[in-house]
């Protein structure tokens, strides 16, 4: 958290490009340059209160570093929450006698007071507090500041991506592959996004990791359901790709990124996965390669309709249903008849009798399955509605795939842009 000489030079030179007068920025002037960091305006309001070290209304030199420092850290997601109290290793030489009188002022570094134990590098030197356990229970001052975070992220949105908060991610303190383990770990649908309940699990998670404390490998029960009501996931799509053989539920260590740079994305993954479940050889289900580029009429991005199959052969057994009927009237008249003849003649050969007999059963007992078989075929026809209600649940979820995609893309290409003009602007500069 201290100023860096780098720091130091970088807004001073900021500093000067602002135009100070008698060796101060006004308030209208200072705040011309706090501004361009888009943070809100009560966030801004506490930087100024603890930059004004001396009241006076303007910041000198020192002061605007100061006030620098906790922007950068705060876009930086170093500092979650303003604190109070100015810490004391951002206290430069020049102030240090307006804090003498509530806190010691150890020793200056490159300029500034470096506060003993105060920083949260030595804190997270230190390790966990003895006998400091992992609990899923978040405080609610916590989760207020876990929330501003995502509100902060989202851009209107209800979801943040994991593009977009990459580099906060990578500024937590932590090895990649950990945070990455803990993004599995809460991203249960793998589509490299998080609503408000899990980015705020999430960032629990990490600051016990990041204290050193061990975290539970799986999710609770009561995790589980919360993250699950917060997904409005059905209950045949929960937690399908955590618990995917061949899915996004293998271990992080065998999935060394999320598909974030040059690997195929997790979202086309999870596509592919479902469109598998889906059974390929019924249905001519194939990758969502194929079928993005044959459009919405190609065979890769459609499946066949089972309920009117399912009528044509009700039809065809109806029919066939009548044509036993008849033929059954047929073999009755055709019985009677024998009776009459074995009534009236005892010679008659009693092997045509039972003959006709056993034909007789066995069209009855075809009359039945054949009277039973609509019903039965009812019920399979509304068991393949609910097949197709849950296809269409994973296809909206392709979709939404589809769109992070497209919203990651134009990330990118704003990224990349940005860049190009600052870079146009150090050549210039140069």
């Amino acid at each position: 958290m201290e100023i860096t000489g780098n720091d130091y030079a970088q807004y001073s030179a900021i500093f000067q490009n602002a135009g100070p007068v008698n060796g101060v920025l006004r308030g209208e002037s200072a705040r011309n340059v706090l501004v361009q960091s888009n943070l809100p305006s009560h966030q801004l309001g506490a930087v100024w209160e603890l930059a004004d070290m001396d009241r006076d209304g303007a910041l000198d030199q020192d002061e605007f570093c100061v006030a620098m420092k906790l922007v950068y850290l705060i876009l930086g997601g170093q500092l979650l929450q303003l604190p109070t109290q100015l810490p004391p290793q951002l206290i430069p030489q020049t102030k240090a006698h307006l804090f003498r009188s509530n806190q010691q002022a150890p020793a200056a570094s490159a300029g500034y007071v470096s506060g003993a134990g105060g920083g949260s590098a030595a804190a997270a030197a230190a390790g966990p507090s003895a006998g400091e356990a992992f609990t899923w229970y978040i405080p609610p001052t916590e989760r207020s500041t876990y929330e501003a975070r995502f509100n902060q992220f989202r851009r209107g949105a209800e979801t943040v991506s994991l593009l977009y908060l990459n580099d906060f991610l990578r500024q937590q303190g932590l090895p990649w592959d950990q945070v990455v383990k803990y993004w599995n770990l809460v991203d249960v649908r793998k589509l490299q996004v998080l609503n408000k309940e899990q980015f705020i699990i999430l960032l629990h998670i990490l600051a016990f990791a990041a204290r050193g404390v061990p975290i539970p490998p799986t999710l609770p029960a009561s995790i589980q359901d919360i993250i699950q009501n917060s997904l409005k996931l059905n209950d045949s799509l929960r937690y399908t790709a955590a618990t995917s053989p061949t899915g996004a539920g293998s271990s992080p260590a065998s999935n060394s990124s999320p598909g974030l740079f040059g690997q195929k994305s997790k979202n086309v993954t999870l596509a592919d996965g479902y469109l598998s479940k889906l059974g390929g050889s019924t249905y001519g289900a194939k990758s969502t390669f194929a079928s993005s580029t044959t459009g919405g009429g190609g065979k890769g991005s459609t499946v066949p309709s089972s309920a009117a199959a399912i009528l044509d052969e009700e039809q065809k057994l109806r029919a066939e249903l009548k044509s036993l009927e008849g033929q059954i009237e047929q073999a009755e008249r055709t019985a009677e008849r024998a009776d009459k003849l074995s009534t009236e003649s005892t010679s008659a050969p009693s092997a045509t009798i039972k003959e006709l007999t056993d034909m007789l059963a066995y069209k009855e007992q075809r009359k039945d399955e054949i009277a039973t078989r609509p019903y039965q075929l009812r019920d399979q026809m509304r068991q393949r509605e609910h097949e197709l209600d849950r296809h269409r649940a994973v296809l909206r979820d392709v979709r939404e795939a589809v769109a992070v995609l497209n919203q990651d893309k134009a990330y990118l290409n704003r990224y990349l842009e940005e860049g190009r003009e600052k870079l146009r602007g150090l050549e210039a500069q140069q």
